[in-house]
C-alpha cells in the first residue's frame, strides 16, 4: 500500500470534522429591521373615483364589495 492510500481515510475524516466545526455558528447574525414607511399617493379606489372612464370597473368593484379593500384602509 502506498502512503497516500494509508492516510486517505484519516484525511477525509479530518476534513469532514473541520467542515462541521467551521459551519456551526452558535450566535446567529442579528438583522436590523427597517421602520415601515407609510405609503403615499392615491389608492386604486381614489383613482377609480377620480377617473370617469373606469365606470364599469368601478361598478363591478362596488357590486363585489371589494371597495374597502381597494381603499387601502387597515381593515
Amino acid at each position: 500500500m502506498t502512503f497516500i492510500n494509508k492516510i486517505k481515510p484519516g484525511l477525509v475524516a479530518m476534513l469532514a470534522s473541520a467542515a462541521i466545526l467551521v459551519s456551526c455558528n452558535k450566535d446567529p447574525e442579528q438583522f436590523i429591521e427597517p421602520d415601515p414607511v407609510p405609503p403615499t399617493g392615491t389608492t386604486i379606489a381614489q383613482q377609480m373615483a377620480d377617473n370617469p372612464n373606469d365606470s364599469l370597473y368601478r361598478r363591478l368593484v362596488i357590486h363585489s364589495g371589494l371597495m374597502p379593500l381597494l381603499s387601502g384602509g387597515n381593515n
